[in-house]
């Protein structure tokens, strides 16, 4: 029987990076090849097994996905997933022996999708990658080329059972202090941006004849309860309501609701 063809990927053991992405029958026998070759060769995939080599330490060697055919287009779309993500690869093709920069066909992809479709990396997997990439900054370029490449996807909306999920995950979680200031700092720096006419619009129908609990609305009287405002602030609210005109509806509400209290002031006395 033919064994299938693994794609690999070779981490850096000092900060686990993926640094080549590959394919072979045999991964331990082309880990030792690796090696080999960069004891006599002089690409920047060998530079980098030698710098390790020297300091006692080899490369890590993980498999990514198998496949019974169709090698080359897989190792083209793992190393453009990997790039995409930032990886520092060694790599000096696209992929797939003799095409690099080939674009895969939607059936290929369909194929591989299907195939890594369900596959979930291992915890320890996703510590090493989160620790990888903890602390980096992408350059403007990056971020410009990720946006090329994600304006006018087709967003996805998490079905009702997966907001379910997110819902029942985050109930009663509460955020440090630490996380709550930088939220705060957020939402009043420059980084966030101005929210459009209709974004707004959305926001007051959802908010619209919602009611609070007596809970939370004690929780907010209390947050208020002895807060002082800034001159700034009061100057704001100030010309916010000076030519603030309420429609005759609820100055009629107002006016009864006030009426209704000071009657039963007036009764109780």
């Amino acid at each position: 029987m033919t064994r299938p063809y693994v794609i690999y990927g070779l981490t850096d053991p000092r900060t686990d990076q993926v640094r080549y992405i590959g394919w072979t029958q045999t991964p331990q026998q082309r880990l030792r090849a690796h090696i080999s070759e960069a004891k006599r060769q002089r690409s920047h995939k060998a530079r980098w097994i030698a710098s390790l080599l020297k300091i006692g330490l080899s490369p890590g060697l993980f498999a990514i996905a198998e496949v019974d055919g169709g090698w080359a287009e897989a190792e083209r779309f793992w190393i453009a997933f990997y790039q995409a993500f930032g990886c520092p690869l060694t790599n000096m093709a696209d992929g797939g022996e003799g095409a690099p920069g080939h674009m895969l066909s939607a059936e290929s992809r369909k194929k591989i999708s299907r195939a890594g479709m369900g596959r979930h990396p291992s915890a320890e997997t996703c510590a090493r990658l989160s620790a990888a990439n903890k602390g980096r900054n992408l350059t403007p370029e990056h971020k410009e080329k990720i946006s090329m490449a994600t304006r006018g996807r087709a967003r996805c909306k998490p079905s009702t059972e997966t907001r379910a999920k997110m819902a029942a995950a985050h109930k009663g979680r509460k955020s440090s202090l630490e996380t709550r200031a930088k939220m705060s700092a957020y939402q009043r720096g420059s980084k966030r941006a101005p929210r459009s006419d209709e974004a707004k619009q959305k926001a007051a129908d959802a908010n619209r004849g919602r009611k609070r609990s007596v809970k939370s609305r004690e929780k907010m009287s209390e947050w208020q309860r002895g807060r002082k405002l800034t001159p700034e602030h009061r100057a704001k609210l100030s010309a916010s309501h000076t030519s603030l005109k309420h429609p005759a509806e609820q100055n009629a509400r107002h006016s009864q609701a006030m009426r209704e209290w000071w009657m039963s002031r007036k009764a109780a006395a």
